[in-house]
């Protein structure tokens, strides 16, 4: 880890990336190319922000990493993205198991459960590092296998000239029983030459509710739980970062539209947590609020 500031940990739960892929927008879905959002900021096409060819394995050498294009580039673990407020900047998020920076060769014991983050906020033009953040066993990669990482450059105005962007990830499992998934944001935001975690959270799940049997079930089994959330950007006013109002939306679902059709309906459950700074990072205040 970067600091010793404390950090708001992933619950160890669970969202899909079948389904959860679909949602993946869910949370935080004012992007960059999205005409909605809390700035009267002209939405930036999506397609501008991609990063030039090679800015990926130019951010590994940045920071003296081992490996060329087939461990950095091409590569579903590692993301990159220009900064639509700096479009000379590029966000790159680098993942890894403990030791491949060094060797510059995969490591495929299968003996890790969880990946570092590297996170280099480099400017295109020289290749001169901005701002970098690191942090040990970030990313989880175990039973829960990571499918993705992408960087999220939604318009996250928390406050005068502080803008968050956000790294999402999708893990699922891969199983003949019951299967689920999720997939997580993760906030941050540039201090000087320091990159900070400020919120985590998840951005959706997805339960399969099957026992991966043939066998008939009960009329009114359910097939599956999905739920995702999004957050909407308050008024600024603790230690300058303003609040988040994350709204979750819970929705069971049943195996066929012939059983909605004659079984008791599946109204969704909406709660509200809203999120606080506390001058480190984000904290969400109990209880969530049903609505």
């Amino acid at each position: 880890m970067d600091s010793g500031r404390p950090r708001t940990m992933l619950p160890a739960g669970a969202s899909s990336i079948g389904r959860a892929i679909v949602l993946s927008c869910a949370i935080g879905c004012a992007h960059a190319d999205d005409p909605s959002g809390v700035d009267a900021t002209p939405p930036v096409p999506s397609a501008t922000l991609e990063c030039p060819a090679g800015i990926v394995v130019r951010a590994a050498r940045a920071l003296h990493f081992a490996g060329d294009e087939s461990l950095w580039e091409g590569q579903y673990r590692n993301a990159c993205r220009l900064d639509p407020a700096h479009r000379d900047h590029a966000i790159v998020a680098l993942t890894y198991v403990a030791g491949e920076e060094k060797t510059g060769e995969p490591d495929e014991s299968g003996t890790s459960s969880a990946r570092d983050l590297d996170i280099v906020i480099m400017r295109t033009s020289d290749g001169s590092i901005v701002a970098r953040g690191h942090w040990d066993l970030d990313i989880q990669d175990d039973a829960y296998r990571l499918e993705s990482v992408a960087i999220d450059t939604g318009r996250y105005i928390l406050g005068h000239d502080k803008r968050a962007f956000g790294i999402r990830t999708a893990n699922a499992t891969h199983c003949t029983c019951t299967n689920n998934g999720w997939s997580g944001l993760t906030l941050f935001v540039e201090n000087e030459d320091r990159i900070d975690a400020i919120l985590r959270t998840h951005a959706s799940r997805w339960q399969d509710e099957s026992d991966g049997l043939d066998e008939p079930r009960p009329p009114c089994s359910l097939s599956s739980t999905e739920w995702h959330s999004t957050l909407v950007v308050g008024q600024p006013g603790h230690h300058g970062l303003a609040d988040l109002d994350e709204v979750s939306v819970e929705q069971a679902k049943y195996e066929s539209d012939e059983a909605a059709a004659h079984c008791p309906a599946l109204p969704p459950k909406k709660t509200v947590t809203t999120w606080r700074f506390d001058g480190h990072v984000y904290q969400a205040l109990e209880p969530a609020r049903s609505r």
